[in-house]
């Protein structure tokens, strides 16, 4: 990064993977982003992996697009489904997923069916990791719907 820092300047725009990633190697650079361009940088890209996770056409507080929507429904969130009571109110939830998720992992890992079955474990916990960790409580319609 250094020598590319180098090469290029204090602000970078780097393409890894399908993503483009805005990269700023200098104080000054990330101050500039960070408090001059801030509303530009606000929104997060809805790459095809995203959609992919997301499937049901539907945006979550994630991905939904930086404005007054997304700040109602931030609001929203924090008052209503990330106070301390109602976390605890989703204990008994997140303990069922957990357990799923680590029962199909031990079922699927027997040394007989290892190999064959590896494909299906990774698929198979990489979506229940993925609902469990993005799977929007709040949705928001994709824009043009």
């Amino acid at each position: 990064m250094r020598d590319l820092a180098r090469r290029l300047g204090p602000l970078m725009l780097l393409r890894l993977g399908e993503l483009r990633v805005v990269v700023a190697s200098s104080a000054d650079a990330a101050r500039e982003v960070m408090r001059t361009h801030d509303l530009a940088f606000a929104t997060r890209p809805l790459s095809p992996t995203a959609m992919a996770l997301l499937g049901d056409g539907s945006l979550g507080l994630v991905f939904a697009p930086y404005g007054d929507g997304w700040r109602q429904l931030r609001r929203l969130c924090t008052a209503e489904l990330l106070s301390a009571r109602r976390v605890r109110s989703f204990r008994v939830v997140r303990e069922n997923e957990v357990r799923r998720l680590l029962r199909s992992v031990a079922a699927k890992a027997s040394p007989v069916r290892q190999q064959k079955q590896q494909a299906l474990v990774d698929r198979s916990s990489s979506r229940r990791l993925s609902h469990l960790l993005l799977a929007p409580t709040v949705r928001v319609p994709l824009q043009g719907e």
